[in-house]
């Protein structure tokens, strides 16, 4: 799932009333949400203590202009990212569930 979100910073400085000075910046953000496996058993709802995932996708920021490509080359590196993250994060989740199943037949 990709999320685009468009808005404005304003900077306002003032003094008893009077404006000294204003700045405003545009700034864009997204949002990449990849999911591996299937509903029942996915990367979303694991955390392993022993490997944090942080989901950076600051390689690359997304153009303020409308630049199509830009744009598809910023989400291409973060789905990317988070895809490798998340399957990791799958693999371990996996990993994990097999042990306690193997514990379970154990005791």
């Amino acid at each position: 799932a990709y999320t685009l979100c468009d808005g404005k910073i304003l900077f306002i400085n003032a003094t008893l009333g009077a404006l000294i000075t204003s700045k405003e910046m545009p700034v864009r953000n997204s949002f990449v949400r990849v999911m591996v496996g299937d509903y029942k058993v996915n990367d979303e709802n694991f955390e392993d203590a022993n490997n944090i995932t942080v989901y950076d996708v600051g390689d690359i920021s997304l153009p303020i202009d409308d630049d199509y490509f830009g744009i598809r080359r910023s989400l291409w590196l973060a789905t990317d990212k988070i895809y490798k993250s998340a399957a990791e994060n799958y693999k371990t989740k996996i990993w994990f569930l097999s042990k306690k199943t193997f514990l379970k037949k154990i005791l």
